[in-house]
């Protein structure tokens, strides 16, 4: 297994081989499906947003009218509050799942051995900074946190879960 503690050069710290490609395209898909939850979750917010901005432009009963009527306003105040209701429902699911996924995720990579690897995955894909981001914050360049991950994400596959390590067609 590779490891990162190694005091050589990036770039003479990556050897990977094809089974380590395959190791770290495994791992490379479990921290996007992570990232996916999160993507998820911010997207059932913006559309909690949206519905709460929808809410500003109804008007229910006008009590202060002379003539009281519940007229297509009232269905129209029921259904906007009925789609608000849902709405929050659904991004209140997202963004449980999508916190449970990522305690998850964070608590699997702070077992690798390499302080390094935790760092660069957990800013990349837990984080989402850009490599080059992520390249600042560690003191290496991009080129160099790019070879450097392909390493780490061959050693997150032994602490990725386990269902997601050998993956299943949707048919089976």
């Amino acid at each position: 297994m590779s490891s990162l503690r190694s005091t050589r050069s990036p770039s003479t710290a990556l050897r990977s081989s094809d089974g380590d490609a395959w190791r770290a395209a495994q791992a490379r898909r479990w921290l996007r499906s992570v990232r996916a939850a999160r993507e998820r979750a911010r997207a059932a917010r913006e559309m909690a947003d949206a519905q709460r901005e929808a809410l500003d432009g109804i008007r229910g009963i006008d009590y202060a009218s002379d003539a009281v009527s519940s007229g297509a306003g009232d269905d129209a105040v029921m259904r906007a509050v009925s789609a608000m209701q849902a709405a929050v429902r659904s991004y209140a699911a997202a963004e449980a799942e999508a916190t449970g996924i990522v305690a998850d995720a964070f608590e699997r990579l702070s077992r690798l051995d390499a302080p390094l690897a935790c760092r660069l995955l957990t800013l990349h894909y837990l984080r989402n900074l850009t490599w080059g981001q992520v390249g600042d914050e560690v003191g290496y360049s991009e080129r160099s946190v790019r070879r450097l991950s392909t390493v780490a994400l061959a050693d997150a596959y032994d602490v990725m879960p386990h269902e997601m390590r050998y993956p299943r067609h949707p048919a089976i």
